[in-house]
């Protein structure tokens, strides 16, 4: 499996300590010939207080090369790409988006959305998600739900999730977790990507 990884990033993070390892995870989809992306589901679903124009904003980091992308699911079929993006608030604080688009038909992208500056524990657990996106999106959101039970480990810390197997119909799958020592965005450094990177930084309300 090829994999590119672009990194979209901002410095001079401030924000609070989160009570669990993310806020929610957003999955959008390309429609194809139009080239219009949509929010397909988030997890856990929105409530009444979710009133910012958010998901938007994602989408649009999602798929920003939206009307060209068609042309090249064709070619890098199978293929998945992991980015990250900083969400800054009219008040200064942040979260972060971690990315991992899979390039299928329709071209396909789940982001998880949290206060924590950390890619490579979110690119260990985009891992995941791919690999049981292959089997079903029931499979990835009982991960997402398994992840969400656990309280926010300490730094160099780690937990357990336990969810269905995907292999065996009466057995169990355990993914350890393990938050690093050092939370940082700069760690992206271990995972291959281009030459070229831009850094950004969105507001939103």
């Amino acid at each position: 499996r090829a994999t590119r990884s672009v990194v979209i990033m901002a410095s001079g993070s401030r924000r609070s300590t989160p009570e669990q390892l993310f806020d929610h995870v957003l999955v959008i989809q390309l429609e194809l010939p139009a080239g219009t992306p949509k929010v397909l589901y988030r997890f856990p679903p929105a409530t009444s207080d979710d009133s910012s124009d958010e998901p938007t904003t994602v989408v649009q980091f999602c798929f920003p090369e939206e009307d060209t992308l068609g042309a090249a699911v064709t070619t890098d079929s199978g293929n998945s790409q992991t980015f990250s993006f900083v969400l800054t608030a009219p008040d200064g604080s942040k979260r972060f988006g971690y990315c991992r688009r899979f390039m299928l038909q329709p071209p396909e992208c789940c982001c998880i959305i949290s206060l924590v500056a950390s890619f490579s524990l979110f690119s260990d657990i985009l891992n995941i998600v791919e690999q049981r996106r292959r089997i079903s999106s029931t499979a990835v959101f009982s991960f997402l739900k398994a992840l969400l039970a656990h309280p926010f480990p300490e730094a160099g810390d780690s937990f357990v999730a336990k969810t269905f197997s995907t292999t065996n119909p009466s057995g169990m799958d355990e993914y350890k977790i393990t938050r690093p020592s050092t939370d940082t965005m700069l760690d992206y450094v271990r995972v291959p990507f281009p030459p070229r990177k831009r850094c950004t930084e969105v507001e939103y309300r």
